[in-house]
């Protein structure tokens, strides 16, 4: 249900897409680690569509790889959008593994479960922010933009005044 409403929204909203927004995006890659096909698929769309180059992991663990892979081809992720309940590894584990790879990608987390002892802990450990499933296009884009405004594309944060 979820996915034909966001679908609905993408072709109502397609035709208003501006250049300027997508010459913005170019060049970031965003990692899209979600166990829900259609949740990760509805994502892709909507980030592809404002730009930004997409790529996808099903877990902690094979999110982990990707930004191996990633970093060794010298395309660095620039932002990961994680699922928080995951098989293999959740989105907790995969937190704690990127900070241990002393990498400064900057992570924001979306749940189908919301806590809010889960979202201070997940806030402590150094998230941009967690969203509750299910959010809004517009939510979504819109923390998105938010991050590569403070964060830009190489994953430093940007001193605003």
């Amino acid at each position: 249900m979820l996915y034909i409403s966001f679908m609905k929204d993408m072709k109502e909203n397609f035709i208003g897409i501006g250049m300027d927004k997508k010459e913005e995006s170019m060049g970031k890659k965003i990692l899209l680690v979600d166990d829900d096909d259609s949740v990760a698929l509805s994502l892709e769309i909507l980030l592809r569509l404002e730009g930004y180059q997409i790529t996808k992991a099903s877990n902690g663990r094979k999110a982990l790889e990707e930004i191996k892979i990633q970093e060794v081809f010298d395309s660095p992720i620039s932002l990961i959008i994680s699922d928080l309940n995951m098989p293999v590894m959740d989105g907790f584990e995969l937190v704690e593994e990127v900070k241990k790879m002393g990498l400064k990608i900057p992570i924001l987390v979306i749940t189908a479960s919301p806590n809010s002892r889960e979202k201070d802990k997940l806030i402590q450990m150094g998230v941009y922010g967690v969203i509750d499933k299910p959010f809004l296009p517009e939510e979504i884009v819109g923390k998105v933009e938010e991050i590569f405004l403070r964060y830009g594309k190489n994953r430093k944060l940007q001193v605003t005044n």
